[in-house]
């Protein structure tokens, strides 16, 4: 049997559905907030891919990694575990995307009924059904809440692991959309214990490596989220940072690491952002959220 680990980071959003979730992760190539949606795994991981586009990768980088383009994702292999759970830890710190919502507007934290059915095109839609998702990452120094509403400020992820089992030491994703099935098969590494794979929505120099600085300020990528609601706000509200008085005691990047990780950061760094950016898949910020479906 061999674990497998599928870690969501960036503008990704999770939808309820009558068997579990799917994750819609958006297009958002464009404009000043531009995202690019992507699958990265390591390179070492890599066994054949067919009819997908690589994003080159800087020299040396140890990671590859493919443009999304409107697929809808599976996974060929037999799924092992039953039906899919939650660790408690996921809606504890995921974003809701209707607290960015003004009040009598229901149906703003709603995704658009077209981003499922495949009528309104994203990056990627993927359905999960079996596994279980955790919160692996939440920066302890940082809280957030939308600018101009009230409420006591949260702790968020920035990344959230898809966990399963298959039979194979090698994990088949297949990729569809019209007229055209790409594949991905990734391997588990030699004397590694699970397969990794991310899919991310992050600004293009954060795929491949993590951010050189970071501050605690207003996060406006969020917004992104509001392109596919049911009812868009005319006024969008981003994210406000403050830092705690009292530091998340035990992030769960604690207890779950992964191994699908940039290179370490330049030693001028600062201490606390040099080990948060060691141990970060991705960049700081760009939350996953939770959906509601649309009516």
């Amino acid at each position: 049997m061999t674990e497998v680990h599928v870690i969501y980071t960036g503008i990704v959003g999770f939808v309820p559905t009558e068997t579990g979730f799917t994750v819609v992760v958006q297009k958002a190539t464009t404009g000043h907030h531009a995202h690019l949606p992507h699958v990265a795994i390591e390179s070492a991981a890599h066994k054949s891919h067919a009819k997908l586009t690589e994003i080159p990768p800087p020299a040396g980088s140890p990671l590859r990694a493919f443009l999304l383009e409107d697929y809808e994702i599976g996974i060929q292999n037999p799924i092992e575990d039953r039906a899919l759970t939650e660790d408690p830890n996921f809606r504890e710190f995921v974003l809701g995307v209707g607290g960015g919502c003004p009040s009598g507007s229901a149906a703003c934290g709603c995704i658009k009924n077209g981003v499922l059915s495949g009528t309104v095109a994203v990056g990627a839609r993927i359905p999960l059904t079996k596994g279980e998702l955790e919160t692996t990452f939440v920066d302890p120094g940082a809280q957030w809440h939308f600018a101009g509403f009230p409420g006591a400020p949260r702790f968020l992820a920035e990344e959230i692991c898809h966990q399963l089992t298959i039979a194979e030491d090698f994990l088949t994703l297949r990729f569809t959309k019209a007229g055209l099935q790409g594949s991905l098969v990734v391997q588990r590494p030699r004397g590694a214990r699970t397969i990794e794979v991310r899919i991310g929505n992050l600004p293009p120099k954060l795929i491949f490596s993590p951010p050189q600085q970071w501050t605690c300020g207003d996060d406006n990528h969020v917004q992104l989220y509001y392109d596919l609601s049911e009812d868009p706000p005319a006024r969008r509200h981003g994210l406000k940072c403050s830092k705690p008085p009292t530091p998340l005691p035990n992030p769960p990047q604690n207890v779950h690491t992964h191994r699908l990780t940039p290179p370490p950061p330049p030693p001028q760094l600062k201490a606390r952002a040099q080990a948060m950016c060691a141990r970060m898949v991705h960049g700081p910020n760009c939350p996953p959220a939770l959906w509601g479906r649309a009516s």
